[in-house]
């Protein structure tokens, strides 16, 4: 119920409180009296549209407020529900700040949107000849007209309704979701059967997938590993004078050359030996993963470390890399299971591929003119085989 009405500074009227009592209160006037004023701050209290040229002249403020009484128990839950209560002595004050700027809407002393004040207000007022505030032209409305005006009674069998219609709604929905046409239908098991022939064909291995991951970062990353290897090769081996392979050698030599003045060196002999066999064996095992994407400078010990990792697996076989000789060092010297066959191999890159048959045949005289299988002659083989080899 709509207890006092105040105005300020609105038209004509620089001030005005209406109070209202219960039952019918009628306003009367004559024509200018300014009883559409009073129902239009109503309007503008609910949320109406505000023109600044309805202010009053000279003024730059207005004010228009409206007290109801909260004795509805539906309108108490519409305030909780937009975090408000109602005030002390349980009246809902709606009140509006007119400017020549932006108006401001409040409800209890809360600034709130006109959107707000327009819900609340459908509980509180219906002012007829103002559309936008009759309930009866309002669809969202009518639903709840008819129930209230059915009462309590025909409210619990509407719950019942809503619950079975929903539930109804629910089941069709789900009967429609697993509900498919005959071509659908057909559709989704042809797919089912190729995806089932597809994995069948697959004959996947259980930790397959792990396996194929791991393959698939050493190929991703194959130029680095190509790289990196081919100069930990170069590093580690003996091309380089001060390859760790070469002074490797060089300090077993020299041990070697002492150890029969002092018995106690053969001990340190065995383990500098047994340290080269395992650097040739990283040599011969790393190097023989490695791509072909490498430095140019790199590409004939990238061969060569191939061979020696392909060589390695004749597990009969011993292959030394880089051999020193009488005039120079041996790519790739073999002492055979057969001891009276000894296999010497060089190895060349080639720029060109129509120089790979005259390079193969520089490396063969390489090996004469350097004299690479003396030492294996001395050692008691009866037959050399030799080998030049030229990579593009």
């Amino acid at each position: 119920m709509l207890l006092e009405l105040h105005v300020k500074n609105l038209a004509l009227i620089e001030k005005a409180d209406v109070e209202f009592g219960e039952g019918l209160n009628i306003l009367t006037g004559e024509t200018g009296a300014g009883k559409s004023l009073l129902i239009g701050s109503v309007n503008l209290a609910l949320g109406g549209k505000f023109e600044k040229d309805m202010l009053r002249r000279g003024e730059e403020n207005g004010l228009v407020e409206l007290v109801f009484d909260c004795e509805e128990e539906r309108l108490a839950e519409k305030l909780k529900s937009m975090d408000l209560e109602p005030s002390e002595d349980g009246t809902v004050i709606l009140s509006r700040k007119l400017s020549s700027g932006k108006s401001i809407c409040r409800i209890n002393g809360e600034t709130v949107t006109a959107k707000q004040v327009k819900e609340l207000s459908e509980l509180l007022i219906d002012i007829h000849g103002q559309h936008e505030h009759q309930s009866l032209l309002n669809k969202k409305k009518h639903m709840e007209i008819l129930d209230a005006y059915a009462g309590a009674e025909f409210a619990e069998c509407a719950g019942r309704v809503a619950a079975l219609y929903h539930e109804c709604t629910a089941l069709e929905k789900k009967i429609t979701e697993e509900t498919l046409d005959d071509t659908s239908r057909s559709r989704e098991q042809s797919l089912a059967e190729f995806e089932q022939k597809e994995i069948a064909d697959a004959s996947l291995q259980p930790g397959e997938d792990e396996e194929l991951e791991q393959a698939y970062r050493k190929m991703s990353n194959s130029r680095k590993i190509a790289e990196s290897l081919a100069e930990s090769y170069q590093l580690s081996g003996n091309d380089a004078e001060d390859g760790a392979g070469n002074s490797l050698s060089r300090a077993l030599r020299a041990l070697r050359s002492v150890t029969m003045y002092d018995p106690a060196l053969e001990q340190m002999e065995e383990q500098l030996a047994e340290v080269e066999s395992l650097l040739d064996l990283y040599l011969q095992k790393t190097v023989s993963v490695r791509d072909t994407f490498v430095r140019k400078s790199l590409k004939e010990n990238f061969y060569h470390g191939i061979l020696l990792g392909i060589l390695s697996y004749k597990n009969d076989w011993r292959v030394s890399s880089n051999q020193e000789s009488v005039e120079g060092f041996s790519d790739i010297v073999i002492e055979t299971g057969n001891a009276k066959t000894g296999i010497v191999i060089e190895v060349k890159y080639t720029d060109e591929k129509k120089d790979l048959e005259r390079d193969c045949r520089k490396e063969l005289e390489q090996i004469r003119d350097k004299d690479y299988t003396q030492t294996m002659w001395q050692e008691g083989y009866k037959k050399m085989v030799q080998y030049g080899i030229a990579f593009h």
